[in-house]
């Protein structure tokens, strides 16, 4: 069913976008790097892309040929450890237009402002007033 494929948290795109910037900046090739480390060149593509996230060996594995120092790779880590929770809204998926789908993931990572938001989503059984993050 395609309203139920998961979207990818804000997190999981930065760590996507992190990994891709790192091995291009360390001057590899998505190629090399599959001959360095292993891993399968669909799905260095896909952690890449943020189509999956990577296993914890997975991304220390990338980060060891990257080079990346440890309090770096400590954010990075942390970044895949948060990227697992997903965001108020999907609790509201079942009532949300398909077309909303791609916005669910973004809204966990917006920053926490402590901003007050209204769930507005039709037959939404959520409290009418939620804090933000």
């Amino acid at each position: 069913m395609p309203g139920d494929r998961r979207t990818p948290t804000v997190r999981l795109r930065r760590l996507a976008a992190e990994l891709r910037s790192l091995r291009t900046s360390s001057g590899l090739t998505r190629d090399e790097t599959v001959k360095r480390t292993g891993i399968n060149v669909a799905t260095l593509y896909r952690i890449e892309h943020a189509r999956v996230r990577p296993q914890t060996r997975t991304l220390r594995t990338l980060l060891d040929l990257y080079g990346v120092e440890e309090a770096h790779r400590s954010e990075l880590t942390a970044m895949l450890r948060d990227a697992r929770q997903r965001g108020r809204l999907h609790a509201c998926r079942s009532v949300l237009p398909e077309r909303y789908t791609p916005y669910i993931g973004f809204e966990r990572g917006r920053a926490a402002s402590g901003i007050t938001r209204r769930c507005s989503c039709p037959g939404c059984s959520r409290p009418r007033t939620t804090p933000g993050p």
